[in-house]
């Protein structure tokens, strides 16, 4: 019986080093950027191998692999932008967003949008007064030209 138990835990043994190469494989075809739960999903695609995200875990620990996290985006508002300029900008709605004429008080904002590998950035112009779009600008810089240009 003892023949028995240690065959079965050679064989355990094998699939381990088995799947430790998979593993490593996977991991390195996807530029060491991928977790275990993508591992796990690229196992089951790549090899068929149905394998429990426990394993998948505890066989990267054993290998030593961890993903390589992407830097995450931070927003930044416009006042920071402002106060790491040095300058800011007055105040002069005061939160007053009611027009009595057209072209009295118009307002932009500026909105990032990825395209592909490329950040574009869209400024829309709006008229307070009936809160119609004056004017868009698309840019692929996000600076002052992008608020003070109407197309």
């Amino acid at each position: 019986m003892k023949k028995r138990y240690v065959v079965i835990s050679e064989l355990k043994r094998k699939d381990k080093d088995t799947d430790g190469r998979k593993i490593k494989a996977i991991y390195e075809q996807r530029n060491r950027t991928v977790g275990y739960r993508r591992i796990q999903d690229e196992l089951y695609r790549q090899y068929h191998l149905v394998v429990n995200h426990k394993k998948v875990l505890r066989l990267m620990q054993d290998l030593g692999i961890k993903a390589i996290i992407r830097r995450k985006y931070v927003h930044r508002t416009s006042y920071e932008a402002a106060v790491s300029d040095g300058r800011i900008a007055e105040n002069l709605l005061k939160r007053d967003f009611k027009a009595d004429k057209p072209n009295q008080k118009w307002v932009t904002d500026v909105t990032q949008y990825r395209v592909f590998d490329e950040k574009i950035y869209l400024s829309a112009i709006k008229d307070l007064w009936n809160n119609e779009i004056v004017g868009i600008h698309i840019s692929r810089r996000n600076d002052n030209h992008i608020t003070m240009t109407i197309v």
